[in-house]
């Protein structure tokens, strides 16, 4: 089990919170989110929880509760499906 999963933009060597924002917007972030599930899965992870869904670019999912299309929601959407799909 591992506590708070996802990326953290903070060590990306860019002071730049501007440049972060727009990293954490960018939609290949959504694979980056559901590539390192896959990764832990696979290297024998059983939980990974992702523990803050808004905020900033930092922890959150989105800035606004309202907006549920941002790529780091999506790739959580895309996980919870994954992993409530029935086994055969």
């Amino acid at each position: 089990m591992a506590y708070e999963g996802g990326p953290n933009l903070d060590p990306c060597g860019c002071s730049s919170d501007a440049v972060k924002d727009a990293a954490w917007a960018d939609s290949r972030m959504t694979g980056l989110v559901t590539g390192h599930q896959q990764t832990f899965s696979r290297n024998g992870g059983d939980l990974l929880v992702y523990f803050t869904d808004v905020g900033d670019y930092r922890w959150g999912f989105t800035h606004d509760d309202s907006v549920l299309s941002t790529p780091k929601l999506t790739a959580v959407n895309q996980i919870n499906k994954w992993f409530s799909a029935p086994t055969r």
